[in-house]
């Protein structure tokens, strides 16, 4: 195996992005990527949490989305939840340079990554608020089948476009039923300016917040997963896979997100699944998106129309684009 690409990127303060067109020999088709990642708000030491990987060879692409969580205030660690991603995504990595092409196994092996550096740091597995996490949305295509698969946890994005159908999400996330319980209770004791309950310390719903942390990994699958280094076999129930090879015949673009790459509006409407989302990322590219992202966050610095916990999150995004 020759490997062709690698791309691991780790941006400190300002937005980045690059594009890869892919062609492939024997049965004529073309695939157009493009990517970007951009940090979010916080002091200046703080680096973006969010990891990202293109890796590839003759015959398979892998794609990854990865979304670090710190551990919470004091933290132990500073920028642990970048530590949890990028070890991850490195370990993804290493994965792929050696053959391997089960998912599941690779999330798990990444777990044991997340495990190993919070070791290094003198992380207590017993402390919930002190754990380092990260999410992971992989997707790997093989051109010799033409067909795709995806493996996930945590609350990043895999978004899919069929042929004359909608925008979907093929992945679920767990997490917004435990988040949207505090962005309630926020909005209730604030309701023209709910940033405020979240800049408070002892405010239920940063105490929710807080609580919300002992959720994952949760046995039999009550919670909602991420890569935390617990063992591995509480983290198998949530680990989602395709259920069968996805032909790439049957979808016009794709698009992975961490979570700072999507806004929802409080009646529940996500940008990322209608017209929006297309004019503004397949039209105008990647890092317009996101500085259109940054617009109307900025805008709704309350945190009223597009409620969330913080004004800006660390966002990054790979789309895709079949022709031929």
């Amino acid at each position: 195996m020759s490997l062709f690409y690698i791309y691991t990127p780790y941006m400190q303060s300002r937005a980045g992005s690059s594009s890869l067109s892919l062609v492939e020999r024997d049965n004529p088709m073309r695939l157009l990527l493009e990517w970007a990642t951009s940090r979010g708000t916080g002091p200046d030491e703080r680096r973006n949490e969010d990891g990202l990987l293109v890796a590839g060879d003759q015959d398979t692409l892998l794609l990854g989305v990865l979304d670090g969580v710190s551990s919470l205030e004091p933290a132990r660690v500073v920028n642990g939840g970048h530590y949890a991603s990028k070890h991850a995504t490195l370990s993804l990595c290493d994965s792929f340079i050696q053959g391997k092409r089960d998912l599941a196994a690779m999330v798990l092996r990444a777990n044991d990554a997340v495990r190993d550096v919070s070791a290094e740091h003198g992380i207590d597995f017993r402390d919930p608020a002190q754990l380092l996490a990260s999410t992971a949305t992989l997707l790997l295509i093989d051109f010799s089948s033409r067909t795709m698969n995806y493996g996930h946890i945590g609350d990043s994005a895999l978004m899919l476009k069929y042929h004359d159908k909608p925008w979907e999400r093929a992945t679920t996330n767990k997490l917004a039923q435990f988040e949207s319980e505090a962005i309630n209770v926020a909005l209730s004791a604030s309701p023209e300016n709910p940033a405020i309950a979240f800049q408070d310390p002892s405010s239920a719903a940063r105490r929710m917040l807080a609580e919300n942390r002992r959720h994952q990994n949760a046995p039999g699958g009550s919670g909602y997963g991420v890569l935390n280094g617990c063992d591995n076999a509480l983290l198998q129930p949530y680990i989602e896979r395709s259920e069968n090879p996805i032909p790439l015949d049957e979808i016009e673009r794709f698009a992975l997100l961490s979570d700072g790459a999507t806004l929802t509006t409080r009646e529940g409407e996500g940008i990322e699944r209608g017209h929006l989302f297309d004019l503004l990322l397949f039209q105008h590219g990647v890092e317009f998106y996101l500085e259109r992202i940054r617009e109307m966050e900025n805008y709704d610095s309350t945190l009223k129309r597009f409620p969330r916990v913080k004004v800006h999150d660390d966002a990054t995004i790979i789309i895709g684009k079949r022709s031929g």
